[in-house]
């Protein structure tokens, strides 16, 4: 989905263009508040949002090269860039991301973007619309990334597409262009697949938490039939204090033990974040180069051992990492048990004229079911593509960069 809207100086038409999409969409899921539809149509802001691809200009410069120039300045504030075909994924804060992309057209390229979250923002959305009823309020930090984004690409993008050309100084084979580069790309392999193993953690402790609470249910419902006092107030106070002292202990050592196993490993990736956080920050300032330069080439090598242990960890991850997907094939589940649910019964019942509903209900729950499954593993497939993509760049970056090393220590 494109819009040929082009950005301009205030970056704000784009902005009250949207807000009265917002506004309308808020003001019709509220209205429709404790029906499903309200939640239904609080999706129009997030569509409004998310969708559209808005042109920002033109800049005589090859696509590359003008990604190239972005990157690197995103890289030198501290954000986390991701490169792709053609376009730049760049987290800008916790929630809020922007994708820019570059396409040739004449003897130059032109910019768009796409607003995104990153998975902490796309979690807080989707958990909104699952729970149905606070839905609506999904408006509130839809705005807020709108925001973000838009203030980015007036502070950031557009000045550059105003010069309409790339700075004179900017060279993608430099030296200090391709280091920044390489501790980029190493800080986000890091930063991700921290957040996974972080992901990991708390998914762990959630299905601990579960396990105690069904223990603790079915524990209670045995020993209150089982225990051999006869009062039943005080067999069941027995059964209570019983049944909660070991779901307490279950908890207590499950969760020692779920720490002890996750803990380690987050406190590591959290210490290669930093240290790739810092190296980033000495890169971009202007220290000597030969002050900078030789423990960031030994910190590069050490994390170029670490990338196969980093990307099987994200591997790992499964769904956590990708929130939409997630509440996408949760929906699609649940609607299809319903389904299941409500038209298992009316094939039982002996009437001949609730068969055709029955069928059509089962029918349509198993295709719910069915498609979820072939779209998780399409899902599946693709992520461990990306994953086969993501070790490729970074063996073929860093290889670019030992050898471009190379050639400037022997200059040196």
């Amino acid at each position: 989905m494109r819009f040929s809207m082009t950005v301009k100086a205030s970056g704000w038409k784009v902005g009250l263009w949207l807000a009265g999409a917002l506004m309308l969409s808020a003001s019709l899921a509220l209205f429709l508040l404790l029906l499903p539809l309200g939640g239904l149509i609080a999706l129009v802001p997030l569509a409004f949002t998310f969708l559209p691809w808005f042109r920002i200009g033109f800049v005589e410069a090859a696509p590359a090269d003008l990604l190239s120039f972005l990157a690197d300045d995103f890289r030198r504030s501290s954000n986390v860039v991701a490169a792709g075909r053609g376009e730049l994924t760049v987290r800008l804060d916790k929630w809020a991301s922007v994708r820019i992309r570059a396409r040739p057209e004449g003897n130059g390229s032109v910019l768009s973007y796409q607003m995104a979250a990153t998975p902490n923002g796309w979690g807080a959305l989707i958990l909104l619309f699952l729970v149905v009823w606070p839905a609506p309020f999904a408006v509130i930090p839809t705005v807020v990334i709108l925001h973000r984004v838009a203030k980015t690409v007036e502070q950031r993008i557009l000045p550059i597409v105003h010069k309409g050309r790339l700075p004179e100084t900017f060279r993608t084979n430099d030296i200090n262009v391709l280091l920044l580069s390489s501790l980029g790309e190493g800080q986000r392999l890091a930063l991700e697949s921290y957040e996974a193993e972080r992901d990991r953690y708390h998914d762990t402790v959630g299905v601990v938490a579960l396990v105690a609470i069904l223990g603790w249910f079915f524990s209670f419902l045995v020993l209150g039939a089982l225990l051999p006092e006869p009062d039943w107030g005080r067999r069941m106070v027995n059964a209570f204090l019983l049944s909660s002292a070991g779901t307490l202990l279950f908890g207590i050592l499950a969760g020692v033990f779920v720490r002890a196993r996750f803990r380690p490993t987050i406190l590591l990736l959290h210490d290669w974040v930093s240290r790739l956080e810092a190296a980033i920050r000495r890169e971009a300032s202007h220290e000597p180069a030969e002050a900078v330069r030789p423990s960031t080439f030994d910190l590069l090598w050490e994390t170029s051992a670490q990338v196969p242990g980093w990307i099987a960890t994200q591997g790992k991850a499964g769904l956590s990492r990708d929130p939409g997907m997630w509440g996408i094939l949760f929906i699609a589940i649940w609607g299809g048990a319903e389904l299941l649910i409500a038209g298992i019964p009316l094939l039982l019942l002996p009437v001949l004229e609730a068969m055709p509903a029955g069928v059509a209900l089962v029918t349509a729950g198993v295709a719910l079911c069915v498609g979820a499954e072939r779209l998780y593993s399409r899902w599946r497939r693709k992520r461990e593509e990306e994953l086969v993509r993501a070790q490729d760049g970074w063996n073929r970056q860093y290889a670019a960069l030992r050898t471009r090393m190379e050639t400037f220590l022997q200059d040196l």
